[in-house]
């Protein structure tokens, strides 16, 4: 189903849902606990919601699954972000492989506190997947942050595959996230045998590459946002009934890599029919990222800069091109 159909499904089974929501977020800070602006709401407040409407202290299996389920169409509820990638870009992205040594801190600059990906073609542990969820949890009592992303398909609308960050490159984050996942199945006497390791498959490595190249450069490919990262989220607005947060009226939809595709199928264009001239073959080099650190190594007390890890996706290369033939617009 589309994200709209499974959030309207969710708002039918469950009605008042989005009000007690509202009502849990409110809360934040004074009744319960705070938590970070880039979260919508923390596991805990999805998981004592959803123990709320099953009538019980503790969610089963199936139980959490709707959990899961709830939070991800209630955290995109709010601003109903779509995203789509021009053809091309994806390709490109796609056959990237998963940049391992990059700060898993970048996915901490989402522009929003979930998005929807669509995904055409991909295929996540077997299974065909039209798009997936993402946002950002951190637990209320330990801090522990996390990715979070839910693949939707036509066997799992929400398959799930976590990614624990910290002060750390991507590989090791897919190490983190196997162990602290047997470590809390120990932790609440739960058997171990039936978690799936994080393997990263091409299906995954697609998904991450898609949200790097999100919190490089926001859902507008707009310069700068990888130096900045500022997102604006919605405000919540008083009512007689108490704080309420009013989603939008329809999806926006936002296609992302326009230009670097246009200048990827010419690259791609004069590669076939460059001129013979000695020296390389003309061709086009694979799509790669770039990453640098900007700001003070050591901050001086006042200055309103910190260091930050920018990151920017250098798109397919034309290499040996006769001059007429490069990617300049």
């Amino acid at each position: 189903m589309t994200p709209q159909e499974l959030l309207a499904q969710v708002g039918k089974a469950f009605p008042g849902i989005w009000r007690t929501v509202d009502e849990l977020r409110a809360d934040r800070g004074t009744a319960l606990p705070d938590w970070p602006p880039y979260v919508f709401l923390p596991v805990a407040g999805w998981y004592a919601l959803a123990c709320s409407l099953a009538g019980k202290e503790r969610l089963d299996a199936g139980e959490r699954g709707i959990m899961q389920g709830i939070s991800c169409v209630g955290t995109w509820r709010p601003t109903q972000d779509i995203v789509r990638f021009d053809p091309d870009v994806y390709e490109s992205l796609a056959k990237m492989g998963l940049p391992g040594d990059l700060p898993v801190e970048i996915f901490k600059r989402l522009p929003a506190w979930a998005v929807y990906v669509e995904t055409p073609g991909l295929v996540h542990d077997g299974l065909p997947q039209e798009g997936f969820f993402a946002y950002l949890e951190q637990d209320v009592e330990t801090g522990h942050e996390e990715l979070r992303i839910f693949f939707n398909g036509p066997a799992a609308p929400f398959y799930p595959a976590i990614l624990h960050l910290g002060p750390w490159d991507l590989k090791r984050a897919c190490q983190e996230s196997n162990a602290y996942g047997i470590a809390a199945s120990l932790a609440q006497g739960e058997p171990v045998g039936h978690l799936r390791p994080l393997v990263p498959d091409a299906g995954l490595e697609t998904a991450l590459n898609l949200l790097l190249y999100i919190c490089a450069y926001g859902l507008g490919d707009h310069e700068g946002w990888s130096a900045t990262g500022r997102v604006t989220y919605p405000p919540q607005v008083k009512t007689k009934s108490g704080w309420r947060l009013f989603p939008p009226p329809k999806p926006s939809v936002h296609t992302l890599g326009a230009s670097y595709g246009e200048q990827i199928r010419k690259g791609r264009h004069a590669a076939r029919g460059g001129r013979p001239h000695s020296g390389p073959r003309p061709h086009v080099r694979r799509a790669h990222w770039h990453g640098y650190w900007i700001g003070p190594k050591t901050p001086r007390p006042g200055a309103p800069q910190e260091r930050r890890f920018s990151l920017r996706w250098l798109p397919p290369i034309p290499v040996a091109m006769a001059e007429d033939e490069s990617l300049e617009d």
